[in-house]
């Protein structure tokens, strides 16, 4: 049965360098044996969080818990934390049994049990008959893997990795995902991950956590972050979006989104906390959730806008198909597969969707497409 990780606590945590904060009053739980990921671009502060958590930053402001225990006073070598970084920061003159037995050296286990937890981290990592080479010999991936169990094999409670996978090709990283979340299942260990890669979070993480400037955007399940983001930033970072710019309005119990010359139903379901009629607003429509139809075809939804498709990139699973609009605007509509519309480039098409499916959001800042 696998152990139950360690609980973190992070509240107020902030780092300032100098007159430049590079964390402002972070406060996040993460519960034992959760897979939670720190997500944003670069500059947003994920890393010095995880630095501040592995005791090599000290907190300018705000608390870490671990286990209850407020542990910024406590040195990293004794936070008995498993660090995982992007770089493998392998001892080239070492076996990968030597690296790995490492830690356990550092910590007085006996020579008897350093060879049998050795042993089982290297079948952990289905590393066994690489065991007696050196890091040079060794490819990236498994380079990678032997770092990830020499910061498992001394049972830490909570493991950090710092976008581990980043040097590694597109295949390789997706094989050693999977691995990692299975180690993370099997163990129970708490994981806090950083990463910038959007799909990378979404295939591993319980949780997500959105960074942006240095504080924490929203907090939620790669579902609920895709599904309802609860800012602009949040929506664009997690999947590509049509944002369409205008004031919330009202109508009964009905609400609508009206630009100039325009206005469109929003779903109930559609509007976030802090967002009243009159408000200036971003009504956001993902891609694959809009359709292509014909100019001269029954108009099967409500909302609607009328453009002239101007490219379309099939990609295997799906097409990917730009349609311009007036003012040199444009929307993109992803479809599974190639489009059923029989429209070609060059021709004059609606693009339809439901109003179910549109997000609205509070408008703070520039970009966007207004129809």
């Amino acid at each position: 049965m696998a152990a139950v990780g360690g609980r973190l606590d992070l509240q107020g945590l902030g780092r300032r360098f100098g007159t430049f904060a590079a964390v402002e009053s972070c406060d996040l739980k993460v519960e034992g044996g959760e897979f939670v990921t720190l997500l944003g671009p670069s500059g947003s502060g994920k890393t010095t969080i995880l630095r501040m958590v592995a005791g090599f930053i000290r907190p300018s402001a705000g608390r870490i818990e671990i286990d209850g225990q407020d542990v910024r006073n406590v040195p990293a070598h004794r936070r008995n934390l498993g660090v995982v970084f992007q770089s493998y920061t392998l001892f080239p003159h070492m076996t990968a049994a030597e690296n790995i037995a490492f830690p356990l050296q550092m910590r007085g286990v006996s020579r008897e049990q350093q060879r049998r937890l050795v042993v089982e981290a290297l079948d952990r990592v289905r590393l066994k008959e690489v065991s007696d080479r050196h890091p040079q010999e060794l490819s990236g991936g498994q380079q990678q893997r032997v770092a990830v169990a020499r910061a498992l094999v001394f049972g830490p409670r909570i493991l950090l990795m710092d976008e581990p996978f980043g040097a590694l090709d597109k295949r390789l990283r997706e094989e050693l995902q999977a691995e990692v979340r299975r180690l993370h299942q099997t163990l129970g260990v708490t994981v806090v991950f950083v990463t910038h890669d959007q799909a990378e979070a979404l295939a591993m993480s319980d949780r997500i956590a959105i960074m942006n400037g240095g504080r924490l955007e929203q907090v939620g399940t790669g579902s609920e972050l895709y599904e309802s983001p609860k800012s602009l930033f949040v929506a664009d970072f997690m999947g590509e979006s049509n944002v369409f710019r205008g004031r919330l309005l009202a109508r009964g119990a009905a609400r609508w989104v009206a630009g100039d010359g325009w206005e469109y139903p929003v779903g109930p379901s559609a509007q976030v906390d802090g967002v009243t009629p009159g408000d200036a607003v971003a009504m956001i429509c993902r891609p694959e959730r809009m359709r292509i139809a014909r100019v001269d075809g029954t108009l099967s939804q409500p909302t609607c806008l009328v453009g002239r498709l101007t490219k379309t990139t099939y990609l295997g699973g799906i097409s990917r198909h730009e349609i311009s609009l007036r003012e040199g605007r444009s929307v993109t509509v992803v479809t599974l597969g190639p489009d059923r519309s029989g429209a070609a480039p060059g021709d004059e098409v609606r693009v339809e969707w439901c109003a179910d499916d549109t997000i609205v959001v509070p408008d703070t800042g520039p970009g966007g497409d207004t129809p």
